[in-house]
């Protein structure tokens, strides 16, 4: 008997974006080493788990990896040009990505922007500034539009940090959730 690649895959994920998301938490950075290992379980264990199929199954698991990082860094690429998302949280979701492959990876990277949102829009309420928060941000939005004299500097409620790596994790979760995962 065979084991499930997939689900193998996404418990070790799960794990590390676990790991990823305490130290995120408490430090506010996502160790350089814990996205290479991340990256190899992706890739070597992928190729691992794929050889005890067979040798055919070999290139798939490869190229699986390679997309996976590829469609799971065009936004958050994009993200982190525009000064909105960390290196760190990009180099994890390019991990995600190597690790589950382009269709779960950006699932999951859409659960993780989900969760980050709905705890943004909730510590906002709760602070008592969700609606200067939205003002904000449809500002900030829309500077793109407005002519560079007239463009005034984003508050400070605006460029609010928020912690990344948890709603990874949280989105990991929801994903292994949804597939019946055992944990």
């Amino acid at each position: 008997m065979f084991l499930d690649i997939d689900a193998v895959l996404l418990a070790w994920t799960l794990a590390l974006t676990a790991v990823a998301g305490v130290y995120d938490f408490r430090t506010g950075l996502i160790p350089n080493r814990l996205v290479l290992v991340m990256l190899s379980v992706g890739v070597c264990g992928g190729l691992l788990l794929a050889l005890a199929h067979g040798v055919d199954h070999l290139p798939v698991a490869a190229l699986r990896a390679v997309f996976g990082a590829v469609v799971c860094s065009l936004i958050p690429v994009a993200l982190y040009a525009l000064q909105s998302l960390g290196g760190g949280d990009l180099k994890l979701l390019v991990a995600v990505g190597a690790c589950l492959g382009p269709a779960l990876g950006f699932e999951v990277q859409v659960y993780a922007f989900a969760f980050a949102s709905i705890y943004a829009f909730g510590r906002a309420a709760f602070d008592g500034t969700l609606f200067r928060t939205l003002a904000d941000s449809a500002a900030l939005i829309a500077q793109p539009l407005v002519p560079r004299a007239l463009r005034k500097p984003p508050s400070p409620s605006a460029l609010r940090e928020l912690r990344f790596a948890p709603a990874i994790f949280c989105g990991v979760l929801f994903a292994a959730l949804t597939r019946g995962l055992a944990l």
